[in-house]
């Protein structure tokens, strides 16, 4: 998929205005079919839509926004991952148009019970769910380790603020499982572990220990109360994790990418209703 640069964003906008009644602009420089999907569930069936504008990477995406915020009647919105935010606490930047999605980012809200039931029933061909809720047992192999993910998001989300060369979300999820019930792919407690621990260890080395801990503490207690949506990266952890176990499970065929649109495909508006109502109030704009 292309991306764009802040600068091209807007001329981009003015180009696609005759395939689109709204300028979509998003983090991605992937998965256009996924937001096209999850966008045809969101908007009214009258309104046009054949392309997103994937901006490659958060700060472009502000950028090009910050550079956007004149009227002159096009319909706009850019829209940014919650990321680290919820975690730190943080506001979001106070720019006209700019949605920051009510999560980690876009794929914690493609997963849901009803959309992975679906897949799951189309991949073996059955329709007992409970039967084959029971086989795929995504309770064992992902949400009973919410809470030792949450507290590694933690432990990344302060590396991140004093050691922001040290990879932490983007280290790949794949490293951190073992084999669980009926030898499907869990999280890995010693693995989590041993992650934390080097992470630390870099840190020591940079002498920056104390306000590490402290961040990390500050992070631990922010969280209380926080869904996981808004704490656990759904793109790199939570959504591998269960694509992992559908394929052995339920003997799933698509890759990664087939999977967050087949889950885009079944997305309820009440999973994000505010970005509903945002993106349906510029629509609706004359």
């Amino acid at each position: 998929m292309i991306s764009y640069s802040p600068r091209a964003a807007r001329a981009i906008g003015f180009l696609k205005q005759a395939y689109n009644d709204i300028e979509i602009y998003v983090e991605d420089s992937s998965s256009h079919v996924m937001w096209l999907r999850l966008f045809q569930c969101i908007l009214p069936e009258r309104v046009k839509l054949s392309s997103v504008n994937p901006l490659r990477g958060r700060e472009t995406v502000l950028k090009a926004c910050k550079n956007d915020q004149e009227e002159d009647g096009r319909k706009r919105i850019y829209i940014i991952d919650g990321d680290f935010d919820f975690i730190k606490g943080r506001k979001k930047p106070n720019y006209r148009r700019l949605y920051r999605i009510r999560a980690y980012c876009i794929e914690n809200l493609l997963i849901s019970r009803e959309a992975i039931e679906e897949i799951v029933i189309d991949s073996m061909g059955e329709n007992d769910r409970g039967r084959l809720w029971r086989e795929v047992d995504l309770q064992a192999c992902v949400w009973d380790h919410e809470n030792l993910l949450r507290y590694l998001f933690c432990i990344y989300a302060a590396a991140h603020d004093v050691a922001p060369d040290i990879k932490t979300v983007g280290l790949s999820i794949t490293n951190l499982l073992c084999a669980g019930p009926k030898g499907a792919p869990t999280l890995s407690v010693p693995k989590v572990r041993r992650r934390a621990a080097e992470i630390l260890y870099s840190i020591r080395r940079k002498g920056l220990t104390s306000e590490f801990v402290r961040r990390k503490q500050m992070y631990i207690q922010n969280c209380d109360g926080l869904d996981t949506d808004l704490v656990v990266s759904g793109k790199t952890y939570l959504l591998p994790l269960i694509w992992l176990n559908i394929r052995r499970s339920a003997k799933y065929k698509g890759n990664i990418e087939q999977f967050k649109i087949h889950l885009a495909k079944q997305f309820r508006r009440n999973r994000e209703p505010y970005l509903f109502r945002a993106v349906n109030k510029i629509v609706q704009r004359d």
